[in-house]
């Protein structure tokens, strides 16, 4: 080992640099040709989505860490330093703070009290008594000192005599309870697929969907049987939790309420696409239908319900579903385009929980 002069050990929560969200806008049809052309969308500048931070994540956070004394050992909010962007559950962080993110929502504070399990173990095989032959002939061996072993790993001296040193490879945090107080800012990106899901559906059965909403619920029956892949796609998504805490963030009155990207700007993508069906259904009043990019065959998460039939989208887009509660509810919801850069968020879609008979 090579002994080095002292410095200061770095908490598991260091800051982890990623690139943001690069997906392709993601778009329901546009009004009919007659009506005005959209406004042209402004420069989009970095943003962070709200919603819940869930597995899979990329948040951006504040914390503050103190010991039971109240002394601060770590602070993302020191001058000169950054917010924290964390992949939820990549374990990247101590498992206890990365458990206390986990459901959290854009703008809550929580503070968290972790034991020494949930933080840093105090671990006594790594506390080893060294001859000091195993290091170069001179060196002063200090107590408090650091050095490392072949792999770049910290060991604290923590005992000295003629003959030996006494180091302790545990993280300068063991064994005690550490609190934190966190502060979630927002979602960086959410979570991707690495592919379309596998069936989960039986195409045999019925299925309905209930969007708990803000302003009340949204029921609808999916058509399992005749765009399976759709409703397959959709299902999933539901029961995985993927739309909670996301929002209607397109509602055009007398046209459509779009949802299902959890920024909330049109151009999040889950990692895949899934093609076009013809369910033999169109764009009647209430019609639960997959939005897409221009191209019939690039739905993925995006879906919108019709206001009023709007049949000149049949033949573009899957017709999925229709909706057969709530249409007070949908037309309660606020209008919002996000293409003129809204100041504010769209009503949240609390949960979208599934039934199958």
């Amino acid at each position: 080992m090579k002994v080095h002069v002292l410095i200061p050990l770095l908490i598991a929560t260091a800051a982890i640099t990623l690139a943001g969200c690069n997906g392709t806008e993601t778009t329901s049809p546009e009004p009919t040709p007659t009506s005005p052309p959209p406004t042209p969308s402004p420069t989009p500048t970095p943003s962070l989505a709200a919603g819940q931070a869930e597995v899979g994540d990329t948040v951006r956070l504040h914390y503050t860490g103190t010991l039971g004394n109240g002394t601060v050992f770590d602070t993302s909010q020191q001058a000169g330093r950054e917010p924290l962007d964390l992949i939820v559950g990549s374990g990247s962080v101590i498992s206890g703070f990365d458990q206390a993110v986990r459901g959290m929502s854009t703008g809550e504070i929580k503070t968290v009290t972790l034991s020494p399990e949930e933080a840093y173990p105090y671990d006594d095989s790594l506390v080893q008594e060294v001859s000091r032959e195993q290091f170069e002939e001179g060196l002063e061996l200090v107590v408090g000192g650091t050095v490392y072993d072949a792999y770049g790993r910290p060991y604290t001296i923590v005992a000295v005599t003629e003959t030996t040193a006494t180091l302790d490879g545990n993280h300068y945090l063991a064994g005690k309870s550490l609190t934190f107080e966190i502060e979630l800012l927002g979602i960086v990106q959410k979570r991707t697929y690495a592919s379309a899901p596998s069936m989960v559906i039986d195409t045999s059965k019925e299925y309905v969907a209930t969007i708990e909403t803000e302003k009340g619920n949204l029921v609808l029956e999916l058509y399992a049987e005749e765009a399976p892949v759709t409703v397959n796609n959709f299902v999933f998504l539901a029961r995985d939790g993927f739309f909670d805490g996301t929002t209607f963030y397109r509602v055009l009155p007398d046209f459509m309420a779009q949802a299902g990207d959890p920024t909330g700007t049109s151009s999040y993508s889950p990692g895949y696409t899934i093609p076009y069906e013809d369910s033999g259904h169109t764009h009647v009043q209430g019609a639960l239908s997959m939005a897409n990019r221009d191209d019939p065959n690039s739905g993925s998460c995006h879906f919108f319900i019709t206001y009023v039939a709007s049949h000149d989208l049949d033949g573009g887009y899957t017709v999925f579903g229709q909706l057969v509660e709530g249409m007070d509810v949908l037309e309660s919801l606020t209008a919002r385009d996000p293409s003129t850069g809204p100041s504010y968020q769209g009503d949240e879609i609390i949960r979208i929980t599934i039934e199958e008979t």
